[in-house]
């Protein structure tokens, strides 16, 4: 195979022919009342506003799009990409052969500004398609002999748009940043945790962002090169109708996230709590998660607790959140969160009744056991490592994290 090494620009912020937009939503409390005197802004622009009465908030986004003849450069050296960004940014990069298949993809929700070098394979590459917070450059690299005519024809974006975060502020606190990968094309609605004795987020750590189809945002960590929602889902679903809050309280979602039941969290029907639906489950199952996100297998779940502790006997301990567990006698739940996994002690449902709040957590993984029974992870506040089990009522409700495809 013939290579070509290729320098193609992609970000800058100077010279940048612009485009406007209106941003505006809501900020709720944990009882989803408008919440009023939330700060919210842009951090690029600097532009601000404040929430009204009813917690309801607009501010004028103008994007740049991006003047190729000032773009950064990136390179493509035959055996990885190298990439440098001006400032933080998610990527994503796909290799294809010559008649289009992929042969290899690589996802980083969140690199830092500077020069990246990211190992990749080139054997049969074609061209590559590199994506920068959700903006596309497909480039041709390289082609088989005969295959010229179908690797010139690989298409192109060249469009890309300066992206920015918005700040919501409580307080004098910064309580949450949501990335603007592209113009919204509806209202931005975020509910922020105002109590006063917030469970801490660990110092440190470089967290990424994902946000589901309900525009709700949620921290990430990187784990041994795998993403992991650092906080448990609280996805509700367009009626509102998917998961429960622990005792019915809006509190709880807020602070723990929701409750689900296997079947909600991997998607299926409900029938598939009480019998055998394992071939209807995809090795990546989206389920309930958000887009590029799925539910964890019982093997992804090991492989991470070996990444944290290989023996497994005190991953508890470094994955569980610094605050927020419960406290018995001389035991302390609440433990270092060296990862920032900040796993939290959001018990579970079973029938009608609600349990272990403070003392548990409770997490689905999507491998199903028997009709009525699935693997899940268990941590509770007197232990320091983590359970693998089998939860043998698929009806209960428990909490879910996503894992980045």
């Amino acid at each position: 195979m013939r290579r070509t090494f290729v320098l193609f620009s992609l970000l800058a912020f100077s010279s940048l022919p612009c485009r406007a937009a209106t941003l505006y939503g809501t900020v709720t409390d944990a009882q989803s009342n408008g919440l009023a005197g939330v700060g919210v802004s842009l951090a690029l622009s600097g532009t601000s506003t404040t929430t009204d009465a009813l917690g309801a908030w607009s501010l004028d986004w103008t994007t740049g799009v991006m003047d190729e003849s000032k773009r950064s450069a990136l390179r493509w050296t035959g055996k990885s990409v190298e990439l440098n960004l001006v400032f933080a940014s998610e990527v994503r990069i796909e290799a294809f052969s010559a008649n289009g298949v992929t042969l290899a993809r690589i996802n980083r929700p969140q690199l830092e500004a500077g020069l990246h070098r990211i190992p990749f394979a080139s054997k049969g590459v074609a061209w590559l398609r590199v994506t920068v917070n959700g903006q596309t450059e497909t480039l041709m690299v390289g082609f088989p002999s005969g295959s010229r005519d179908l690797a010139r024809n690989a298409p192109a974006t060249r469009s890309l748009v300066v992206p920015d975060t918005l700040l919501f502020t409580w307080k004098g606190t910064v309580k949450q940043r949501q990335l603007l990968k592209s113009m919204p094309t509806s209202g931005i609605l975020v509910e922020l945790d105002t109590a006063t004795k917030a469970i801490p987020w660990q110092t440190g750590i470089t967290y990424g962002t994902v946000s589901d189809s309900a525009g709700q945002s949620y921290r990430t960590v990187q784990i041994g090169g795998k993403w992991w929602m650092a906080e448990n889902l609280n996805y509700a679903g367009k009626g509102r109708t998917i998961g429960q809050c622990y005792n019915n309280s809006a509190d709880s979602c807020a602070k723990y996230g929701r409750l689900y039941t296997w079947a909600e969290a991997v998607g299926l029907p409900d029938s598939c709590n009480v019998k055998v639906c394992g071939t209807r489950v995809p090795s990546k199952p989206t389920g309930i998660c958000p887009t590029g996100w799925h539910v964890p297998s019982d093997s992804e779940w090991t492989a991470m607790q070996r990444i944290v502790e290989p023996t497994n006997t005190t991953d508890g301990t470094k994955l569980k959140s610094m605050n927020g567990w419960q406290t018995y006698g001389m035991t302390s739940g609440n433990d270092t969160d060296l990862y920032g996994f900040r796993a939290l002690p959001g018990g579970y449902f079973y029938g009608t009744s609600f349990s272990g709040v403070g003392y548990g957590g409770y997490w689905w993984s999507a491998t199903e056991f028997n009709a009525s029974g699935a693997w899940y992870r268990l941590m509770l506040y007197n232990i320091a490592g983590v359970f693998r089990d089998i939860n043998n009522f698929k009806t209960s409700g428990l909490s879910l994290r996503c894992s980045q495809d």
